[in-house]
């Protein structure tokens, strides 16, 4: 694309490669590889952090005492407890997409925005870029607030879905 001297020429050359790869994976196989490829893009709740190359060039260890030695073993690349920070980040990530998912019955304009926001920066990455996390982040604001506006729908469902579980728990017992 680089050598390609105009911006007509870049365009011709792109919907060329993209029809050629439409008809080499067919359009199952693309649908197959756009689902794959968002699904990349949502697993990881670190956003790939530390995965990628080393963000720190000098001393990669941890060194330090007290909360700044704490704050980097669970941040370095080479901390002990870098195990730690991928999991509450998984989880925290799975909670936040629970109450956003379960929080449809909100309907007021400013989270239709967000909602809009994030389904169109899904839908950037699938087209622009993506197949990583990492790229999710700069959409992580949407999703925050999203799941703070949603957050007591989605516990109203969760006690609906509670309650109802006791009843028909207790018509069996």
């Amino acid at each position: 694309m680089a050598e390609i001297p105009t911006k007509q020429g870049r365009i011709n050359y792109s919907k060329k490669v993209w029809l050629a790869r439409l008809k080499k994976k067919g359009l199952v196989g693309y649908i197959i590889f756009l689902f794959n490829k968002q699904r990349n893009n949502t697993a990881d709740g670190s956003f790939a952090w530390v995965k990628e190359g080393h963000f720190i060039n000098e001393n990669p260890k941890p060194h330090g005492h007290g909360f700044s030695k704490q704050l980097r073993e669970f941040v370095y690349l080479y901390g002990t407890k870098l195990g730690d920070f991928r999991f509450l980040a998984q989880f925290w990530w799975i909670i936040w997409l629970s109450l956003i998912a379960f929080g449809w019955h909100k309907h007021t304009k400013f989270v239709q925005i967000l909602r809009l926001a994030v389904i169109g920066g899904f839908v950037y990455l699938l087209i622009f870029e993506g197949g990583r996390s990492r790229y999710l982040i700069q959409f992580l604001p949407m999703f925050l607030l999203l799941a703070v506006f949603c957050y007591q729908d989605s516990f109203r469902f969760f006690n609906r879905v509670y309650k109802w579980a006791n009843k028909i728990n207790k018509r069996t017992a």
